[in-house]
């Protein structure tokens, strides 16, 4: 993997609490910082199952108030009708 060196500018109260994190926990504060941007990253869609990967990665390209009126609509029932119903159906599979 290549590493990429990046320059910050951080508030000063971020990068305090950052480096006494650091110090708190015993680690560098550049893991501390990794750590920081790995959990806030968002996930990579690319590892998601192959029947989703198209839908996310055309929703990786929306702008914010697309991305609202997708959030907004109702979403589509499944085959079910209900999640409930799906979950019936599957224990009426076991049991048969």
């Amino acid at each position: 993997m290549t590493i990429q060196n990046v320059v910050l500018p951080l508030p000063e109260s971020l990068y305090l609490r950052l480096q006494q994190t650091a110090q708190a926990t015993r680690q560098s504060l550049t893991d501390v910082l990794l750590h920081a941007v790995q959990v806030g990253s968002p996930p990579n869609w690319e590892e998601s199952p192959a029947m989703f990967q198209a839908d996310l990665a055309a929703l990786d390209r929306l702008d914010d108030e697309s991305l609202w009126h997708v959030v907004r609509q109702r979403p589509p029932r499944n085959r079910y009708g209900t999640a409930s119903g799906a979950i019936g159906q599957k224990q009426r599979r076991h049991t048969d």
